[in-house]
């Protein structure tokens, strides 16, 4: 639905004739929906963020999960921070009748 609202255009990155990385990225609000490379390579994230940097000046990154420690610290070494901290919550919701 996001997707669909917005200016959303997605791009696949190349090297050696292989796609190697891609993104999903808003060229008006300049928030990047998807992103990732496919194959480890030296230099794969280098290359996909010189690619989005062709397409826009700046970017804007949300809900990137914890656990994705090497896309969270080529943010960092690309220069974003963090700037909320996000939890996840689980609420089981039962029906007037106590059943799920």
């Amino acid at each position: 639905e996001t997707l669909l609202r917005g200016q959303y255009r997605a791009f696949k990155v190349w090297f050696n004739q292989a796609p190697e990385s891609y993104f999903i990225v808003d060229t008006e609000s300049l928030y990047l929906a998807q992103f990732d490379v496919l194959r480890q390579e030296s230099l794969a994230w280098e290359r996909l963020f010189s690619a989005i940097k062709q397409i826009v000046t700046s970017i804007k990154v949300i809900n990137v999960e914890t656990r994705l420690l090497e896309k969270l610290d080529i943010l960092e070494r690309i220069g974003l921070k963090p700037t909320v901290d996000q939890y996840e919550m689980d609420l089981r919701l039962l029906s007037k009748e106590g059943q799920l």
